[in-house]
């Protein structure tokens, strides 16, 4: 997927509009809002925002020039956030987890942004332990066996018992949640239930030893969130609608192609999806391809540069999101 993008970005296709192709030349960017029928703040879902980006963003926002797309349902979002917001939640950075974690839980779908991050996480000397999504009664199940001293084991609780042993013995131990980490429906609890495990697992071990567990939420717009915190303190998950969105900047996620999602009125960069997924398609330059830029990691405790890779005639995709809302 990434080495598709880059092909993307370095050979964008033509813009269009349904199914005809035109030249930027031929088109008045600031009348296409009226084409294509945007809404006055339109919804604008987002894909790898960089900080600068990200800071434009929140600020248009806060003049109510566009809204933000929520990248799943809400409840989910808001119980995997709250997760790390708790007081007494110990939380680590990956490069803490990579060297000092005895067990790492990993926790939801890699695939589609962090495809790599399995391979990275392994290594010889620690255990790597990978679940699809967790449900509130497995976590209870987990907290009710490190209760009892005995570990009895439940088969059924979507963990070997294997696996649920080398958790509950971990002296070491680091949950990481990805996308849609918790079982459809039980968001909430199983997050509620998630954090109470991990503080009743930073226990003694004896009077010289401490058993430690630490809790890590990737998320897919990590600079955006820490814009909007830093700007407004205000969390980004309070900001989203689960209204469809309008405006998508770059291309749609793996996940969201899998659940087959509505059309956009317009996308901006990435790779055309055709009309079934946008009806009108403007290619743009891509912050750390195209200029250079600044993002956060995932667990967004490091700053990274992105360089400049090549040039491009190609406005910036913000550039032309500008254009098209108006009022920026």
């Amino acid at each position: 997927m990434a080495a598709t993008e880059l092909e993307a970005a370095r050979n964008p296709m033509p813009p269009r509009i349904d199914t005809s192709a035109f030249d930027f030349s031929e088109l008045d960017l600031s009348s296409l809002r009226q084409t294509l029928k945007l809404s006055a703040a339109p919804v604008v879902a987002f894909d790898q925002e960089t900080i600068e980006e990200s800071k434009e963003l929140v600020s248009w926002h806060e003049r109510g020039l566009v809204r933000f797309a929520a990248d799943g349902p809400l409840d989910e979002l808001h119980a995997a956030a709250r997760t790390i917001s708790r007081d007494g939640v110990v939380t680590a950075t990956l490069g803490d987890i990579r060297t000092h974690a005895e067990t790492i839980w990993l926790i939801g779908e890699c695939e589609s942004r962090w495809t790599r991050l399995p391979r990275q996480l392994e290594r010889p000397a620690g255990q790597l332990i990978q679940s699809a999504s967790v449900s509130a009664s497995m976590i209870a199940g987990l907290i009710e066996n490190r209760r009892n001293r005995d570990l009895r084991i439940d088969h059924d609780a979507g963990l070997t018992s294997a696996e649920q042993e080398t958790i509950l013995q971990s002296n070491s131990l680091a949950v990481i949640l990805t996308d849609a980490p918790f079982a459809e429906g039980e968001a909430i609890a199983a997050a509620d239930l998630l954090v109470k495990f991990i503080s009743e697992s930073n226990t003694a071990i004896d009077e010289r030893r401490l058993r430690r567990a630490v809790l890590v939420n990737l998320t897919a717009h990590s600079n955006l969130a820490a814009v909007m915190l830093w700007a407004r303190n205000q969390s980004l998950v309070d900001t989203l609608t689960e209204l469809p969105p309008e405006i998508r900047i770059g291309s749609p996620h793996r996940k969201h192609l899998a659940n087959e999602p509505p059309q956009v009125k317009l996308q901006i960069g990435g790779i055309d999806p055709g009309p079934e997924l946008a009806r009108c398609f403007l290619p743009s330059g891509r912050p750390g391809i195209h200029s250079a830029a600044t993002t956060l990691r995932a667990d967004g405790s490091v700053t990274l540069p992105l360089t400049k890779q090549c040039d491009t005639s190609l406005p910036m995709r913000l550039e032309l999101l500008r254009s098209v809302i108006g009022g920026c």
